[in-house]
């Protein structure tokens, strides 16, 4: 597999598959997915879930919105703050959207995680949506997670993304994205993506969703055989399928 011409995306785009993949999430309904990936991000600005401020979040656009916001969202910054319009000065960008309601979303934040500590140039954060402010900053504490994390309070934010449930992940860049890499992920974690991806590439239901499930396989052998060439060779020698384990003769010592 090495020495193939690569395909390069932004890492936003395969965070969204990874974490899909690792967790086996989905949102569903109408009202959910969030903008495009690569559109302009709604504006937004939120308390960080672990500071002391109060208040819902402005949503607002121009001055005078209402209960948008009395003056638009990108203005509002500080230390206590969520800013998107923030996030995304001369960063790709990667947004996760929690409910505390729904515990099995809390490992897409877990996967955030290991983005923000493998790729420092991309700005990375979350938006905990209602529920109660001190579960959620227990939450926080109990995972260890890093990353600006903000609370939104009445759904606001969650309202102009569009996301209608747990788990969502926006990604979206304002500059070129870095290449490709999944060193983020052990071993294990990289087999069960390339075992997921098999049922998401069944699922695909449109040519280029198809397309983009494919070139994230190619990618994920790749590192599968960078990783360890002589148990990727005996993998593939048993008559590996699309959706066989190859773990178990794989390395697991990363």
């Amino acid at each position: 597999m090495t020495g193939r011409n690569g395909w390069w995306v932004g890492v936003l785009a395969v965070v969204i598959l990874i974490y899909i993949l690792i967790n086996t999430l989905r949102t569903e309904g109408p009202g959910s997915g969030g903008p495009k990936q690569g559109a302009a991000l709604p504006a937004f600005a939120t308390p960080l879930v672990l500071s002391d401020l109060d208040g819902d979040a402005n949503v607002a656009t121009k001055p005078n919105q209402g209960r948008a916001g009395k003056v638009p969202a990108c203005t509002v910054r500080g230390p206590k703050i969520l800013n998107s319009c923030e996030l995304a000065e001369g960063h790709p960008v990667v947004i996760g959207f929690l409910f505390t309601r729904g515990a099995s979303c809390n490992g897409s934040f877990d996967v955030l995680q290991k983005v923000a500590v493998a790729h420092p140039d991309v700005s990375v954060a979350g938006v905990i949506v209602r529920g109660d402010r001190d579960d959620a900053r227990k939450l926080v504490r109990k995972h260890g997670w890093t990353f600006p994390i903000g609370f939104d309070h009445d759904g606001g934010v969650a309202n102009i993304y569009g996301i209608a449930g747990c788990p969502e992940v926006v990604p979206a860049a304002e500059s070129p994205p870095p290449p490709l890499t999944f060193e983020a992920l052990s071993t294990p974690e990289l087999c069960l993506a390339w075992r997921r991806s098999y049922l998401a590439l069944l699922d695909a239901t449109s040519y280029p969703a198809r397309c983009d499930t494919v070139r994230m396989r190619e990618c994920l052998l790749d590192e599968l055989e960078r990783r360890d060439r002589g148990g990727f060779t005996r993998w593939l020698d048993t008559g590996a399928r699309a959706g066989s384990d190859p773990g178990r003769y794989l390395s697991t010592d990363r």
